[in-house]
């Protein structure tokens, strides 16, 4: 049986980080030192925070709910 892909992509806690801090960077930054500034945020965050990206993760693609294939 072939499983359908999603028609959005994954979203790691990491992903969703990203979107939300992007826009607070200048727009004239190069992509290389705006992923650089977005990763040295994303390790600077605390456990709890990244908890909180992680949650949203999970509500989103429905973990914890049962799957059913028929």
């Amino acid at each position: 049986m072939k499983l359908k892909r999603s028609s959005c992509p994954a979203r790691t806690s990491y992903i969703r980080f990203c979107k939300d801090k992007r826009q607070l960077l200048p727009p004239n930054l190069r992509n290389a030192e705006r992923e650089r500034l977005l990763g040295q945020w994303w390790r600077a965050l605390p456990e709890a925070e990244k908890a909180e990206y992680a949650a949203a993760e999970g509500a989103v693609h429905g973990e914890g709910a049962e799957e059913q294939y028929t």
